[in-house]
């Protein structure tokens, strides 16, 4: 602020206010020229002059406008070259499999002389993530136990957060895969990913020295996919003392789960009770979308599984470890969807 008024500058140095005194913008200072033309314009209409030394341009000058929008465009032509140039080289390190890491950059690696990932002292973190998660806790309660044990996050010593958990789960960097350009590339104005642009993904398998096998990688995406699936189907949470039907039995005609009911025997004086299982929707009544389909009682739905497994009585480990889904058709029959990579 000044005789002129007050001026509220975000690009120029306030010291271009000062009589007598040069600013310098350097190089290598990134700056919006739109907005930086907007500050040069205020500050004409005050009656204050910017001096391009460089250029010889003045800003008091009725041509300044029209040189300074030419620079500008010629300045972000250069942007966008080098820009183009970057991802050039980045997809061509990629087609030859190549890729590098930083330290601090990976929780559970460092990076070698090569920038290839080297497991360090916090591997024990991630390896315990993933025995909890696929012995059937909940990231939640991955999160906590985690945490109780000594756990931190990748910078600091703060516990991580269910959606770092959620993100390791999904890393394949610890079964020894890599992934080569995930996401879109950056646009070189917005800074933000341009999905409208064509690139090319890269899958590298066992690239390097893993922290988890590949079976317990895969049981953990098995877990992952089916609790997602479970979620958009209407299940609100799978416990880890749930019921193994939980979350795997649905509805051929609604989509909706399947739920564990307490039922008496009609017949039996006093009621005898036995457990079945109900469609969501049908169960709601008036309130729900009209599914009729049946009810089943556990133990011949259970009986009728071992059949479709090719087995003579049902066994537990054998379904969790190869059942996808498990459909109710209107009929009462069930179909079922094995996990593709099912032993």
């Amino acid at each position: 602020k000044n005789e002129r008024g007050k001026f509220v500058l975000n690009l120029l140095p306030s010291g271009i206010l000062r009589p007598n005194v040069v600013c310098v913008m350097g190089n290598g200072m990134v700056i919006d020229p739109h907005h930086l033309d907007g500050e040069i314009n205020k500050l004409r209409e005050q009656g204050v002059s910017v001096r391009f030394e460089r250029e010889n341009i003045d800003s008091l000058n009725p041509a300044c406008s029209m040189m300074f929008s030419l620079l500008s465009a010629i300045a972000q032509d250069e942007s966008r070259s080098i820009s183009e140039n970057v991802k050039w080289s980045i997809a061509r390190r990629h087609e030859r499999g190549e890729y590098k890491i930083s330290n601090n950059q990976v929780l559970g690696y460092d990076a070698d002389e090569q920038g290839k990932p080297v497991p360090n002292g916090d591997a024990w973190i991630v390896q315990m993530i993933f025995r909890l998660y696929t012995e059937g806790k909940s990231v939640r309660e991955v999160t906590e136990m985690v945490a109780a044990a000594g756990g931190h996050s990748l910078r600091s010593s703060r516990p991580l957060s269910c959606q770092a958990v959620r993100y390791i789960l999904k890393n394949e960097i610890y079964v020894g895969d890599r992934i080569l350009q995930k996401r879109a590339p950056v646009n070189y104005l917005t800074k933000k990913p341009d999905l409208q642009a064509e690139y090319k993904t890269y899958f590298l398998q066992d690239v390097h020295e893993p922290l988890i096998d590949r079976d317990t990688w895969e049981k953990a995406q098995g877990i992952l996919r089916r609790r997602e699936l479970a979620k958009e189907a209407g299940v609100e949470r799978i416990r880890a003392n749930a019921h193994f039907l939980y979350g795997r039995l649905f509805c051929a005609q609604c989509g909706a789960p399947y739920r564990r009911r307490t039922f008496k025997e009609r017949d039996a004086k006093g009621g005898e009770s036995y457990k079945a299982w109900c469609c969501k929707e049908r169960s709601k009544g008036k309130a729900g979308n009209g599914c009729s389909n049946p009810i089943l009682r556990e133990v011949a739905l259970l009986e009728a599984i071992a059949r479709k497994l090719g087995r003579e009585s049902f066994d537990e480990q054998t379904f969790m470890r190869t059942v996808e889904k498990v459909l109710v058709q209107k009929n009462g029959e069930i179909t079922i969807e094995l996990i593709s990579n099912a032993a």
